[in-house]
């Protein structure tokens, strides 16, 4: 699967998924999505592009090497 062509469903953040978990209310068919990123060398940072109702937004995630 191409990473660009992925979408992710609305209500499928982690917060909402433990809250239903929390709840009793979780179903085994809820969609949970997560992003591994393995290289082997060290890992700084990661560029994430997105868009959110037609709005592209780019974060930049810096990892802090000491906690690692």
């Amino acid at each position: 699967m191409d990473i660009d062509d992925l979408t992710v469903n609305v209500g499928t953040s982690p917060s909402a998924n433990h809250k239903k978990l929390d709840d009793g209310t979780a179903f085994k068919k809820d969609e949970i999505y997560e992003v591994s990123v393995l290289h082997n060398e060290a890992i700084n940072a990661v560029h994430i592009n997105y868009s959110y109702l037609g709005i592209s937004f780019n974060d930049l995630v810096i990892f802090n090497e000491t906690s690692q």
